[in-house]
């Protein structure tokens, strides 16, 4: 049994230093290994809404992607009347056909919600821009004391994960990835 220990023995002290060996080679080779930078930036959804604006008409009416990600976009209308004086807004509201006209594009990609939303039905790219959705709204009437104001406010939501914009604005994705605004 000596004999058995004494001729293990002589075997174990190289391996250990063998292991060692071992332990200290990995942990020079990972020292020296140029550090990684993390590859992932988070995505940025940003839209814009563009237009030509000329007295009293607005024309050629749409939302540009100015984020990173594909992202779903809705729009609506808000018209006011501006105290010129103050520069509040006054209690009346607007009426279309009295006060002004708005004449929409017949792009099929804008579809009217039941929420009053005009979603676009497909996600945009970042650095594109959605069909025109107004072609033209134009104020009737020169009032006194008070200006109109046609706002266009315009919303962005990450088209990836589809439940994103489902969970966020009750609409459905298609499997197509165009989506269905909340109908009544």
């Amino acid at each position: 049994m000596k004999t058995f220990f004494r001729n293990h023995k002589q075997l174990l002290i190289p391996g250990i230093l063998l292991l060692f060996g071992f332990v200290a080679g990995t942990i020079a080779w990972l020292t020296t290994r140029a550090n990684l930078t993390n590859a992932f930036e988070p995505g940025e959804v940003s839209v814009t809404v563009t237009e030509a604006f000329d007295d009293y008409i607005k024309s050629n009416v749409a939302v540009e992607n100015t984020g990173t990600v594909p992202t779903y976009i809705r729009a609506t209308i808000v018209a006011s009347f501006i105290d010129d004086t103050n520069g509040r807004i006054t209690g009346e509201e607007p009426v279309v056909g009295r006060d002004y006209t708005i004449t929409f594009s017949n792009s099929a990609n804008w579809i009217r919600g039941s929420d009053g939303y005009y979603y676009y039905a497909q996600p945009v790219s970042p650095n594109a821009s959605t069909d025109v959705l107004i072609n033209r709204a134009e104020q009737l009437i020169e009032y006194s004391g008070r200006s109109l104001h046609i706002q266009i406010a315009s919303q962005g939501i990450q088209a990836t994960p589809t439940t994103a914009v489902t969970d966020a604005w009750d609409v459905t994705v298609n499997a197509n990835g165009t989506i269905n605004p909340p109908q009544e």
